[in-house]
């Protein structure tokens, strides 16, 4: 098959609606998302410099984890659960969803918001010896709850196709808010006062999702079938649940055991150099947005071949996409470190690292959301789990004696061979095919 077929048989199950023009839509928020994301960046780096975007990253990370854990895995879940609900046109299915998922977050976040509070100064101290830390953490888990709702109505406007929506939400609302404060402030910016920004909009943009919400309710239908219960959808998520912390984990993993055994300088490096080499993961993220809700409806469908050809399509472009970028940043990695300020070129090594671990995470394709959405959450669970674990030995090992570079190489190590692992499993085990030039199964 050549490429320009792939492409052509790119289709939703939606009105024929070719599946790149809704990816080039969604792209095009998610660029915003980013450009925003990275102006913050950029900001942050030249103004408080490597230690403090340090212990900025740091806390971050750390109020990251304890927003996973507090999700309890619901976000696929919904997805899955949303896009049967809106294929079968079930509205009150839906509200049923969003109700009961709000409020097991609510309660969830709220708990684990307190914790935070109650332990931010001893785990700063203590763990990390740094108390700056802690003023940060109380404040950074002040987004805890907001982000957590928000989350609910991306999952649920992901299974509905509204992916523009869903993006809107996830990617571009709060950056583009934050970046806008830090500008409006820039004389007098502060750590702490940036930190408050996310706070501020991190509650509006809740808003917004909310009052859209309500804005597109039709009313109340009868539902085709009984609405499900908060025990229910929160059993139904437990199998995502260990792969949503330990992909959380394998993210976080790096930063967290730096700042056990570096400085807050090698910690913002080694951030700045992660999220130069984390902007192609925008391609993924984007077509996993897309195609999700569309996997689904296949496998409900039982059609494998459409299943197949969809997945072969996406991975062929995001292949393209992985090398390119990956030559980009071999030849112009001092470049891009030089946007942050001199503080930063010393990355240079973490950076290239970092690029190659995400060129196997690209080239490989939608992999994890095709095993999540055809009922395989078991394998990539196993995968995802034993991924985290290989990378936390990895750390444990190298960064002592290699800081930074150290723990880039067991992120690159630990996310290749886990995408590796889940496209052969796919591919050989499942018969389903995505590598381009792959023989369709017959019809």
């Amino acid at each position: 098959m050549s490429f320009r077929s792939l492409i052509n048989n790119m289709h939703t199950g939606n009105a024929g609606k070719p599946l790149l023009v809704e990816s080039m839509w969604v792209f095009g928020l998610k660029v915003v998302g980013l450009l925003s994301m990275f102006a913050i960046s950029i900001v942050l780096a030249r103004v408080l410099g490597a230690k403090g975007v340090g212990d900025f990253y740091l806390a971050q990370s750390i109020v990251n984890i304890a927003i996973v854990i507090a999700m309890l895995g619901l976000g696929n879940s919904l997805i899955k659960r949303s896009a049967h609900s809106y294929f079968q046109e079930d509205w009150e299915q839906l509200q049923s969803l969003k109700k009961n998922a709000i409020r097991v977050v609510a309660l969830s976040t709220g708990f684990v918001t307190l914790l935070i509070l109650f332990f931010s100064t001893a785990l700063a101290e203590g763990a990390f010896n740094n108390p700056e830390l802690g003023t940060l953490l109380k404040w950074w888990c002040l987004t805890m709850l907001p982000l957590n709702i928000i989350t609910v109505f991306v999952s649920l406007y992901k299974g509905m196709q509204k992916t523009a929506v869903a993006t809107s939400l996830e990617n571009v609302g709060i950056p583009v808010i934050v970046l806008f404060l830090i500008l409006l402030n820039a004389a007098s910016l502060t750590l702490i006062g940036v930190v408050k920004f996310y706070v501020f909009a991190s509650f509006m943009v809740l808003l917004l999702a909310l009052m859209h919400w309500n804005k597109l309710s039709p009313g109340s239908h009868r539902a085709s079938q009984p609405c499900i219960s908060k025990r229910e959808l929160v059993h139904s998520s437990l199998p995502l649940y260990g792969v949503s912390l330990t992909n959380l984990i394998i993210s976080v993993t790096d930063t967290i055991m730096l700042g056990f055994w570096e400085t807050s300088e090698v910690i913002g490096q080694y951030g700045v150099a992660l999220r130069i080499a984390s902007i192609s993961s925008i391609i993924l993220i984007v077509t996993n947005t897309v195609v999700a809700s569309k996997f689904a409806i296949f496998h409900k469908k039982g059609d494998l071949e459409g299943l197949s050809r969809m997945a072969q399509g996406t991975t062929a472009i995001l292949a393209s996409i992985a090398f390119l970028f990956l030559a980009l940043l071999v030849f112009f990695n001092d470049l891009a470190l030089g946007l942050f300020g001199g503080d930063f070129l010393a990355a240079d090594s973490i950076l290239l690292v970092l690029a190659i671990g995400q060129f196997f995470v690209l080239s490989t394709g939608p992999v994890a959301v095709l095993l999540m959405m055809t009922g395989h959450e078991k394998f990539h669970q196993y995968t995802t789990i034993a991924s985290a674990a290989l990378n936390i030995i990895l750390n444990v090992v190298l960064i002592p004696s290699y800081g930074g570079v150290g723990a880039a190489i067991a992120t690159a190590v630990s996310l290749a061979l886990k995408n590796i692992v889940a496209i052969s499993y796919v591919n050989l085990g499942l018969k389903i095919r995505t590598l381009p030039g792959v023989k369709l199964l017959p019809t």
